[in-house]
């Protein structure tokens, strides 16, 4: 939502805004066969996930554990501290590296038997009388 005075009148108006996302769910229109390699590349990525967001919930547990024992550290020294233990960890980590690609690599694997996303808004001005 946005108030301004979009015509120029000296009166506020209002814009209001939308989004919307869709598709992106499983084709129906799929073969037995598509339908098995959709279920085999499903289960190949759900093992890159498991791996990922394992290793990333334990940085993100461990740094959570470091600003409660450190205590009262101030927003700078917060964010250098979540790059050293998270951001900067896990880009130094071959087996979440290797998950996080593996991840990608499906993803582009999957694309194939899924409904495209689709994305649309839409905008609204009510100006005053």
């Amino acid at each position: 939502m946005h108030v301004e005075d979009v015509n120029g009148d000296g009166k506020l108006d209002i814009l209001v805004g939308d989004r919307y996302i869709g598709g992106g769910g499983v084709r129906t229109d799929l073969s037995d066969e598509e339908r098995l390699e959709y279920k085999e590349i499903s289960a190949e990525r759900g093992k890159f996930s498991t791996t990922y967001v394992g290793q990333r919930n334990a940085s993100i547990a461990a740094y959570r554990a470091a600003i409660q024992e450190a205590g009262g550290l101030t927003n700078e020294e917060q964010r250098a501290l979540y790059n050293k233990m998270v951001t900067n960890k896990l880009a130094e980590d071959g087996e979440y590296q290797a998950a996080y690609k593996g991840l990608l690599e499906c993803n582009e694997k999957l694309k194939p038997y899924k409904v495209p996303l689709t994305r649309t808004g839409h905008v609204w001005l009510y100006t005053q009388k």
